[in-house]
């Protein structure tokens, strides 16, 4: 049995976007994204920027890459990037909240 895990974004508490249900993919084109360590995750990396240019923008990528989901929450949680990840890496981030992306992530 396969089980879909839907993409999010995860968004420090107080962020515009933290009150929405959901974020359009398409709004993420004004916030710094952050990508995972290229050695650990590429696919997913290549997935992230595919998503964002499918809904028309290139994503302004944060510069630098953690190692861990733990640390890209300690950024998110400072307000420096947005960071995507699926629902099933999200418990437990202090200071963050996870939001699903829609159009065309789902």
């Amino acid at each position: 049995m396969f089980r879909r895990d839907p993409l999010g974004v995860l968004v420090p508490r107080g962020h515009r976007f933290a009150d929405l249900d959901a974020i359009p993919v398409a709004t993420l084109a004004q916030e710094p994204l952050l990508l995972a360590e290229e050695m650990q995750a590429p696919e997913f990396n290549q997935f992230t920027v595919e998503m964002c240019r499918g809904a028309g923008f290139t994503p302004t990528v944060y510069e630098g890459t953690v190692e861990s989901i733990r640390a890209a929450a300690d950024l998110v949680a400072q307000g420096r990037c947005l960071y995507c990840v699926p629902s099933s890496c999200i418990s437990a981030l202090p200071a963050t909240i996870w939001r699903p992306l829609t159009e065309p992530a789902c």
